[in-house]
C-alpha cells in the first residue's frame, strides 16, 4: 500500500475468488484499514469480491454461502456484473487479488484495465496485482505477464515461485524481481513468538503484528530491488524479527504468561535484549 502511491481513501480492491481463503485474506486487510483510523464499515466497503457468477451482491438472486455475506455489496442499485472485466470497469480498482485456482484468469485485457484505472488517478501510482493461487499451473497470471502488461509498474506477489527476468531498456538491462507470498515468512516466527512468550492464546493482534513485522524486516538492498518480502535466504533472520514483535504483542494483549520481572528487564534494555533471548532459543538444524 505504501509503495502504490494511492491514498488510503482512494484504495479499492477487487478479489477474484470468494472462497474461504479469499474472504479470510480480505478480512485481514479490513483490520489493516481499521488500524489506520477507518471505521469497519468504510474499510469493508473497499472490497469487491467476484466468484464464478460475477460480483457478489446481496440481490444477485442466488443463495450466498455464509462466508460471502460479510462482503456482499448492497450499493449496486440492482445492477449485476457477470465478468471480471465488467467489475473492473465498474469499480476502477487500485488492486487485484487472485484466489481462484484457475490458470490465466488475469488476462492481458484485465491487467491492462487495472493499470489504466490506477494511471487515471494521477502520476506516480502503481497497480497492485497478487495472483496468489498455487501451484504454477493454477496461477492467475505469470510474473512476466504482469510486468509486461503494466509496463513494469506492477507491485507483484504470487502464491507460486517465479524466476526473475531481465528486459533491455535502451543500452541497459533492467532486472525484475518477483515476490512470493508464502506463509514460510510468517508462520515460523509467529509460532516461535507465541511459544517463547508462553502465550495463552494467539490473538488477532499477534497475527496482524507478524505481518507488519515482516513488512518492516526488509533491508536496504531488498527495498532498492523493489521487493516486498525479504529474500528467502534471509527468512531465518526475518523470523527472529517476527517472533520478537509477536512476543511484544502477546505482552500488550495480556496473554503472555512470562513473569512481569522478565518483561520489565527487556523493556528497560529494549529490542537488543529480547532479540538475544530469541536467538539463543532458535532451533538450528545444523547445530
Amino acid at each position: 500500500m505504501n509503495l502504490s502511491g494511492v491514498p488510503i481513501e482512494e484504495q479499492r480492491l477487487v478479489f477474484m475468488g470468494a472462497g474461504s481463503a479469499g474472504v479470510g485474506v480480505a478480512k485481514q486487510l479490513v483490520e489493516y484499514y481499521t488500524r489506520r483510523g477507518l471505521s469497519e464499515q468504510v474499510a469493508r466497503d473497499k472490497f469487491w469480491l467476484v466468484d464464478t457468477k460475477g460480483l457478489v451482491t446481496k440481490d444477485r438472486g442466488d443463495k450466498l454461502a455464509d462466508h460471502k455475506k460479510y462482503f456482499a455489496r448492497t450499493d449496486n442499485n440492482g445492477r449485476q456484473f457477470a465478468t471480471l472485466e465488467e467489475v473492473i470497469e465498474y469499480v476502477k480498482p487500485s488492486a487485484l487479488v487472485g484466489l481462484t485456482a484457475t490458470f490465466g484468469v488475469f488476462t492481458e485485457s484485465v491487467v491492462r484495465a487495472l493499470k489504466a484505472c490506477v494511471d487515471a488517478g494521477g502520476l506516480g501510482r502503481r497497480p497492485i496485482l497478487f495472483p496468489l493461487s498455487n501451484p504454477l499451473t493454477k496461477a492467475e497470471c505469470t510474473f512476466e505477464q504482469a510486468v509486461n502488461w503494466t509496463d513494469g509498474t506492477v507491485i507483484f506477489a504470487s502464491g507460486s515461485p517465479f524466476s526473475q527476468f531481465s528486459v533491455k531498456v535502451g543500452d541497459q538491462a533492467v532486472t525484475h524481481h518477483p515476490n512470493q507470498g508464502n506463509n514460510v515468512y510468517v508462520f515460523p516466527g509467529l509460532g516461535l513468538g507465541a511459544i517463547l512468550a508462553k502465550a495463552t492464546q494467539v490473538t488477532d493482534d499477534m497475527v496482524f503484528t507478524s505481518a507488519a513485522a515482516l513488512a518492516n524486516s526488509l533491508n536496504a538492498e531488498e527495498i532498492h530491488k523493489g521487493l516486498i518480502y525479504p529474500r528467502i535466504e534471509r527468512v531465518r533472520e526475518a523470523s527472529i524479527i517476527v517472533a520478537r514483535e509477536v512476543m511484544k504483542a502477546a505482552r500488550r494483549g495480556g496473554v503472555s504468561a512470562l513473569p512481569d520481572e522478565q518483561w520489565i528487564e527487556w523493556e528497560e534494555w529494549g529490542d537488543v535484549a529480547l532479540t538475544k533471548y530469541i536467538k539463543q532459543r532458535v532451533y538450528d538444524p545444523l547445530a
